[in-house]
């Protein structure tokens, strides 16, 4: 869906850089991503409610690596980008392991990261 949101921008446009970004952020949250899962529903055998369930249980595993890189990026100030992306990324495995650990589909999702860093070692020592 591609789309231009420059009239959105020039409410950001004092703010420089980040203000544009954080414009361009909040027309995606507020308006792109629902009118897309709208129109992806609409017709077809997957239903707005599906969409609806699954956008939702995204939106609970991504919460806690919200969390962590708010609080990285707003409280935290790291003096470098290289300072930043190291506890945010950090943060955010220690942050998600728990739902990883506790359900069923995350017990599932770590199994096969595991396979294909197994796959991946073996092809690395065989090159």
């Amino acid at each position: 869906m591609a789309t231009s949101f420059a009239p959105y921008s020039i409410v950001a446009f004092n703010a420089a850089k980040l203000g544009v970004a954080r414009a361009y952020a909040i027309m995606t949250c507020l308006v792109v991503a629902p009118l897309a899962i709208w129109f992806a529903g609409a017709a077809g055998a997957v239903t707005r409610a599906d969409l609806a369930r699954s956008c939702g249980l995204a939106l609970v595993s991504a919460a806690p690596i919200v969390a962590v890189t708010s609080l990285v990026a707003y409280v935290v100030r790291p003096a470098s980008s290289w300072d930043a992306l190291a506890l945010g990324a950090t943060g955010s495995v220690i942050a998600s392991a728990p739902l990883l650990l506790l359900t069923r589909r995350g017990r599932w999702i770590l199994e096969q990261f595991k396979q294909i860093a197994l796959q991946a070692r073996d092809i690395w020592h065989w090159a």
